[in-house]
């Protein structure tokens, strides 16, 4: 995601880094294993847990079952109960195909455009659409051509779950909060130990403030981040926002590829402290034990209050995909080394 690229941004010559998440695969094998397996579990329709066309169907059929033919001996009257159950069922039904007709009509709908630049380059590394649609939260990341997407991270808020399509190899990856959330604890107490990552793990981060032109500064011996923020017109959309915003930065614990999560959360509470979004983020990363070579990020936000056309085709999309994609584990998904176990029941990690 573009949107929290530098909540771990993605860069190559982190060596120890990449070491650690090796080790910390190889201590965490059962996690990944059990994610395939969830991977493959039923799931309730795609955005707010409510049931779908055939939950409902089936659930009718399982509650009005003996209703359907009279008793013997009772001829075809209805005790009131059973009038009241098929009642109910029918009004269950209606509601839930009046949910599936479409959102909710109370349901915010805006959007995030944004971009990340390496060092001071004028042309973006990356580039993303953040779409906000009702409890769904859909990051679409562009890909080279600049217009097609190459992956989409979706959003659940009521559920806080994640679904991810690999746009370019059609597959999914399901993932529940409570995962990530074991994820990230397992990498904080494991990266503690390692006295490199402490300032990544354990950041400890000095805060510098100026309320007048919002700008925010944390630091530490290792990292800095540097947020140029705005006040947006429509506060109602800041709670979506900032929910979507550090539950998106837990999950990229999940990815090897960035940094640990931890100095970005401090960042975004900071930010939701003075009920600002960012339109500029600054990161600087000394390389010290962990890196060949420093790291310079910059990323820049624009928020649109609406959204357009294109950006409802592309979430149909991303909607259709999702029901098609195959999916797989977050082994598969991320394309990490194949956790085995030795004859002496240690866990190896395959290259």
């Amino acid at each position: 995601m573009v949107l929290s690229a530098l909540h771990g941004g993605e860069f190559a010559g982190i060596k120890s880094i990449f070491a650690f998440f090796e080790k910390f695969l190889e201590k965490n094998a059962s996690v990944f294993k059990s994610l395939k397996l969830l991977a493959f579990l039923p799931k309730p329709a795609l955005g707010t847990g409510r049931p779908n066309a055939l939950d409902a169907e089936k659930a009718l059929l399982l509650q009005t079952g003996t209703d359907r033919q009279p008793a013997q001996g009772r001829g075809t009257t209805m005790s009131n109960s059973t009038i009241y159950c098929r009642l109910t069922n029918f009004a269950l039904l209606a509601a839930t195909l009046c949910l599936l007709a479409g959102p909710v009509a109370f349901g915010q709908e805006f959007k995030i455009e944004s971009q990340v630049y390496m060092d001071s380059q004028a042309t973006p590394i990356a580039s993303s659409l953040t779409l906000f649609q009702d409890k769904l939260v859909f990051d679409i990341t562009i890909g080279s051509d600049g217009s097609s997407a190459s992956e989409v991270v979706i959003f659940d808020s009521t559920t806080e779950s994640f679904e991810l399509l690999d746009i370019a190899k059609e597959r999914r990856l399901h993932i529940e909060q409570f995962e990530i959330v074991r994820t990230v604890e397992s990498m904080r107490q494991q990266g503690s130990q390692d006295e490199r990552l402490l300032n990544l793990v354990e950041p400890r981060l000095a805060e510098h403030v100026e309320t007048s032109t919002r700008f925010l500064r944390l630091s530490n011996a290792q990292l800095t981040y540097e947020a140029s923020c705005d006040s947006p017109e429509n506060a109602t959309i800041l709670p979506a926002y900032y929910q979507f915003l550090d539950q998106y930065t837990r999950l990229t614990a999940t990815d090897p590829r960035r940094l640990p999560p931890f100095a970005r959360l401090e960042l975004n509470q900071a930010i939701k402290k003075h009920g600002w979004i960012p339109r500029e983020i600054k990161l600087h990363l000394d390389g010290g034990q962990i890196s060949e070579r420093s790291v310079r990020l910059h990323s820049k936000h624009q928020l649109i209050s609406q959204l357009s056309d294109q950006d409802k085709k592309r979430i149909e999309l991303a909607r259709r995909q999702w029901t098609l994609f195959k999916p797989v584990s977050l082994a598969e998904y991320r394309e990490i080394p194949q956790v085995s176990e030795t004859a002496e029941g240690e866990s190896k990690v395959k290259r």
